[in-house]
């Protein structure tokens, strides 16, 4: 899977690329080739590459070919950005774990800030983990509800955050959920018992 993001730092548009395989874990070798004006290889160190461009040199609209390639355990891939001059906010999203009982109401809440820690106060989170999926609009930077699972649960949660604008970029998190039973209560009867002693 391949995350591309456009930052303006000072008086360069940084480019960063997250690579990560279907499970979403970080592909820690290979190399993302940058193809504008030149060609240049950035390694990958933890499943990120970055790299810089001064704005002085780019046109807002100008293409940029990225590639993720020299991973024999992975087919290479590209694709095709447009650099932007005013590109999208860089988002997070924080989610704690989760730890609820059955048939019992069990809150989830998600916190979106940009990247700066200003609250973004549009689009929605979607959870999802086993049997159970929902989407949540954000109210104030934050997106809770409340869900009564039916069944034990020790898995991942996922949270997606959604812009429904073009001013911030989608972002996701994961946390673990646990859903586990009540203890049964256990009745002991004790009967008196009366004996002599010689």
């Amino acid at each position: 899977l391949f995350y591309i993001k456009q930052k303006i730092e000072g008086e360069n548009l940084k480019i960063s690329v997250n690579v990560t395989d279907i499970g979403n874990i970080p592909v820690s070798t290979g190399y993302v080739r940058f193809k504008i004006n030149k060609t240049t290889n950035i390694p990958i160190n933890n499943g990120n590459a970055e790299y810089e461009i001064a704005l002085a040199n780019i046109t807002e609209g100008q293409e940029m070919s990225i590639t993720f390639t020299s991973n024999p355990a992975f087919n290479t891939k590209t694709e095709n950005i447009t650099l932007s001059l005013d590109p999208p906010t860089i988002t997070q999203i924080q989610i704690e774990d989760i730890v609820g009982k059955i048939n019992q109401p069990t809150v989830i809440t998600a916190t979106v800030t940009a990247e700066d820690g200003i609250t973004v106060n549009e689009g929605s989170v979607t959870f999802t983990t086993t049997d159970y999926t929902e989407t949540v609009n954000i109210i104030e930077g934050v997106a809770q509800t409340t869900h009564t699972f039916t069944q034990s649960l020790i898995d991942t949660l996922q949270a997606i955050y959604i812009p429904i604008t073009s001013n911030y970029y989608e972002c996701t998190n994961t946390c673990t959920i646990i859903i586990s039973k009540d203890p049964e209560n256990v009745t002991i009867n004790l009967n008196a018992i009366t004996g002599r002693i010689n």
